[in-house]
């Protein structure tokens, strides 16, 4: 699946948010079959995409996925002096997930071995129980472990400011279903964007998850399934599954997941 191109961090791009993000492998046989971000929500769960745990429609056993945290930069040393590393007892993919379709549940929750120690290098990031503004723009931050250009894997985490919507001036061209899941990011003015490793990274709005990371399609889009696009191309859009709906879904593993809002969505003055 491909994605667009990243832009490269600047110094000040260590935030706390890097606090909250894992890079996720999946080995067999000492060979990365699978990179991607995913999201630390509690000590002992992360959340990701459901199409990260998969290779050739084959899901990933639990035993060959690597949770890392508390890493920055790998090519920095004292970075790694606070990495934590774990392995995946259990991966609970949404029971309505369809891979390579926009917006179909592209969700999962991994359970980690043995739970992490949250200190001031890996902590959980909190999650969004407010609903998200109709037809309105609005900033938000993604962050990521993908590709910095196409074929270019990236050794530190990428961070990039974008404007954010939930409406069909950002999401074109998606069904009414499609639509309902998805929060869209259209291409950046500055070419940045998602590329390969980025999924199930976060959207994060006011300091909470909005969304992870799902998949990318081009603006003039006629076939409702995904296409094959590589990294870097024009006219894309980014899209990112709108995690408000899952809430429940999720408080049937962690406890501790809010509850939803009485809508996931609400309409601002002078919009419909």
């Amino acid at each position: 699946m491909g994605r667009c191109q990243d832009t490269p961090p600047s110094k000040s791009d260590t935030s706390i948010l890097a606090l909250k993000i894992s890079l996720v492998l999946a080995v067999a046989t000492f060979v990365v079959l699978i990179r991607c971000t995913a999201v630390i929500v509690s000590e002992e769960w992360v959340l990701g995409a459901a199409h990260c745990y998969f290779n050739h429609d084959t899901e990933v056993s639990p035993r060959d996925i690597n949770i890392v945290t508390g890493i920055v930069d790998l090519n920095n040393q004292t970075d790694l002096i606070h990495r934590q590393e774990r392995r995946a007892s259990r991966i609970i993919v949404h029971s309505q997930f369809k891979e390579k379709k926009l917006g179909q549940n592209d969700v999962a929750l991994v359970q980690l071995e043995t739970p992490l120690h949250f200190d001031n290098h890996t902590q959980a990031i909190p999650l969004s129980e407010v609903p998200f503004p109709r037809h309105q723009w609005k900033l938000c931050t993604v962050v990521g472990w993908g590709d910095i250009e196409e074929n270019v894997t990236a050794t530190h985490l990428v961070k990039l400011d974008v404007s954010a919507s939930h409406s069909r001036d950002a999401c074109h061209g998606l069904s009414d279903a499609q639509l309902a899941s998805l929060i869209c990011v259209p291409e950046q003015v500055n070419g940045g964007g998602l590329c390969d490793g980025d999924s199930g990274g976060p959207l994060v709005c006011d300091g909470k998850l909005v969304g992870i990371s799902h998949q990318v399609y081009k603006e003039i889009f006629s076939d409702k399934d995904s296409l094959s696009l590589e990294c870097g191309m024009q006219d894309m859009v980014h899209t990112f599954m709108f995690m408000c709906k899952y809430l429940p879904w999720m408080k049937n593993y962690i406890d501790q997941t809010p509850d939803p809002p009485h809508s996931c969505f609400v309409a601002m003055k002078g919009n419909t």
